[in-house]
């Protein structure tokens, strides 16, 4: 999942640096070909993002509630970060609506990774129990 994630993660940054040099690829040809194609990709490359960084992470959170994942906090800095680093790029614009689809996208994946992190742990916890359950009827 490590491997997974750094691989988005690269792709993801390799789609800002394109995006801050005026270069051009598919995605943004698509992007602009759909209604609100840009805040769509906000939405799901940074939700993505979140998803992968806490599922990579185990769901690591932060002591004040499990709901506070580290992955998802990494990301939403990250990515105001770089939203407001468009303000100094002269290729770039500022956009409180991207702002709002970032924010949107990591909160979605974030209770999305939530809910599988659940779902794996009862897996895992229904799987020790039959471990258990095999090895008392076998003494």
């Amino acid at each position: 999942m490590k491997l997974i994630t750094g691989l988005f993660l690269l792709f993801v940054a390799s789609l800002i640096y394109m995006a801050n040099t005026g270069q051009e690829n598919i995605l943004f040809e698509l992007k602009r070909q759909i209604a609100y194609g840009d805040k769509v990709g906000h939405f799901l490359l940074y939700g993505t993002s979140t998803l992968l960084l806490n599922l990579a992470l185990n769901g690591k959170s932060l002591p004040l509630s499990p709901a506070l994942q580290v992955g998802s906090l990494a990301v939403l800095v990250a990515t105001t970060l770089e939203e407001f680093s468009q303000l100094f790029i002269a290729r770039r614009t500022f956009s409180v609506l991207d702002m709002c689809a970032n924010v949107s996208g990591i909160f979605c994946f974030t209770l999305f990774s939530l809910l599988i992190l659940k779902m794996l742990s009862r897996r895992q916890d229904g799987l020790s129990e039959k471990h258990v359950t095999d090895e008392l009827e076998l003494n």
